[in-house]
């Protein structure tokens, strides 16, 4: 799933975040409000906001869990990890020094 308002991972969880405490704040500025159908809303949100929250939780094991794995990964392989590095920015180096010596 894409989110053009997040560019990673940690920003896509910080935007969550925002909204599910904008949410609880809209919850409880209406606990006053006694009538039906904001009850019934009010309900509906609370439960939505315990689910983001539980995927918010699992989002963050997501990150740390890859943020382990590339580490364990760097550890364990430097070189290939050193030489994947110099082949992905000797191949923008090729690809822009071509496009600009290009010029027409």
């Amino acid at each position: 799933m894409s989110y053009p308002f997040a560019q990673n991972e940690k920003e896509m969880k910080a935007y969550l975040q925002a909204l599910v405490d904008d949410v609880e704040s809209l919850v409880v500025k209406t606990e006053k409000d006694t009538s039906a159908h904001v009850i019934s809303a009010r309900n509906k949100l609370k439960i939505n906001i315990a689910t983001m929250k539980y995927k918010i939780h699992l989002l963050e094991e997501s990150i740390r869990e890859k943020a382990k794995a590339t580490d364990e990964y760097v550890h364990e392989n430097p070189w290939k990890s050193i030489g994947i590095v110099s082949a992905t920015t000797l191949g923008i180096g090729f690809i822009l020094g071509f496009l600009v010596g290009h010029k027409d």
